[in-house]
């Protein structure tokens, strides 16, 4: 869903959605607002760059042990991190 002009907010669900998905790539499209906890089960990559999301990184996107995420792209994007400790924690490329 890269580069389709898609506006709006991303949502969260607080029961995990799309199991079996693994790449989400919602990057270069116009998507605002904070970041969603990405409660896939599955996510394997998750690429978010070139919208105008903003506010906190959602700190279960960091944490290497408690996530199977292995891509994370948030580039061009104006968040800020609760902790220091988990961006430096993270095992995400």
């Amino acid at each position: 869903m890269s580069d389709n002009k898609l506006t709006g907010l991303v949502r969260g669900s607080e029961q995990p959605v799309c199991e079996g998905l693994k790449m989400l790539d919602l990057s270069y499209n116009q998507l605002s607002g904070e970041l969603p906890g990405f409660d896939f089960v599955e996510l394997l990559v998750l690429k978010l760059s070139n919208n105008s999301f903003s506010g906190f990184i959602p700190t279960g996107l960091l944490k290497g042990d408690s996530s199977i995420l292995n891509e994370l792209d948030l580039n061009r994007q104006i968040l800020r991190c609760n902790e220091y400790n988990d961006i430096n924690n993270t095992s995400l490329s």
